[in-house]
């Protein structure tokens, strides 16, 4: 008695693989292969969602493909078509890549890359033109949203005093955990979404720049400017107090600031003055910042 057994054809897997990116960034998709064995041309269709993603360019084809792959793109369909035929059989790896395609992404959200298995449409053929028997896995891509923060505007702050950089996260966008970080003149950093900086120096005056990222690594930044008052000065000698005159001298501060008040009751920037004592004046910015020199 002979026995026949049913022996299964070895089917060529078509893979489109998974994309991601940030809004705004590029996503990559791998289309790869199983069982791409001695094929000598083929022919594909993939659709996706032209509302999410827009296809934009192929790159890193295999180099036994390159030659005479096209690819065409129809970013109003949301469809992508590759055609390739070549010299002699080909041959590639499992898991190899046939190429990669290159999507903008458009707003966030997950769509799917799917073959177009209607008939005659997804074919691979060997040299005898027979078609080789295939399968075909659809692929994902996704759009992670952006992480955003804004900063409030401490406007001008005095020479000397502390200031609390306000960050405020806007709830629903990014994905998973965020962190902060912020940068500033002098490279001055932390990483809390709150930045507490104390006796402010003048050269910490400038841009301060808050980046906050997610779990996927979206990122996004926002700045604030820090306008440091200089305290005002008075001018007097700095290597004496004491100053000796003949009936009468003037006293004067350095002129040009908000206002002047001496402990004789004056208000101008410089006092005449006749009798022994101690002298001493408060000025103050248009700002508000003051000082006092004696």
């Amino acid at each position: 008695m002979l026995t026949l057994a049913n022996i299964p054809s070895v089917r060529l897997q078509a893979i489109a693989g998974d994309g991601s990116a940030c809004l705004g960034n590029v996503a990559v998709l791998p289309l790869t292969a199983n069982h791409f064995n001695r094929v000598h041309s083929f022919q594909a269709r993939l659709s996706y969602d032209p509302v999410l993603v827009t296809c934009q360019n192929y790159l890193n084809a295999s180099p036994v493909l390159s030659d005479s792959l096209v690819v065409d793109l129809f970013p109003t369909l949301g469809e992508v078509s590759l055609r390739w035929k070549g010299s002699s059989p080909v041959s590639l790896p499992d898991g190899a890549n046939l190429l990669e395609l290159s999507f903008a992404s458009v707003q966030t959200g997950q769509g799917a890359v799917q073959w177009d298995i209607s008939p005659g449409i997804c074919i691979f053929l060997d040299s005898l033109g027979s078609t080789l028997p295939a399968e075909f896995s659809p692929g994902q891509v996704r759009v992670y949203s952006i992480p955003q923060a804004t900063i409030t505007d401490p406007g001008p702050v005095c020479e000397g005093s502390d200031l609390l950089l306000l960050s405020h996260y806007q709830q629903g966008t990014g994905n998973g955990t965020i962190s902060y970080q912020w940068t500033g003149p002098e490279g001055t950093s932390g990483n809390d979404p709150l930045f507490y900086l104390d006796e402010l120096q003048t050269a910490q005056a400038g841009n301060w720049t808050l980046t906050v990222s997610d779990t996927n690594h979206c990122q996004s930044s926002s700045s604030v400017e820090v306008n440091i008052i200089p305290l005002p000065v008075s001018g007097f000698p700095a290597d004496k107090d004491t100053l000796w005159f003949d009936e009468m001298t003037r006293l004067e501060a350095l002129p040009g600031y908000a206002s002047y008040r001496w402990n004789t009751g004056d208000s101008t920037s410089s006092v005449l003055v006749t009798s022994e004592g101690w002298y001493r004046v408060i000025m103050q910015t248009e700002e508000g910042c003051t000082s006092s020199d004696s």
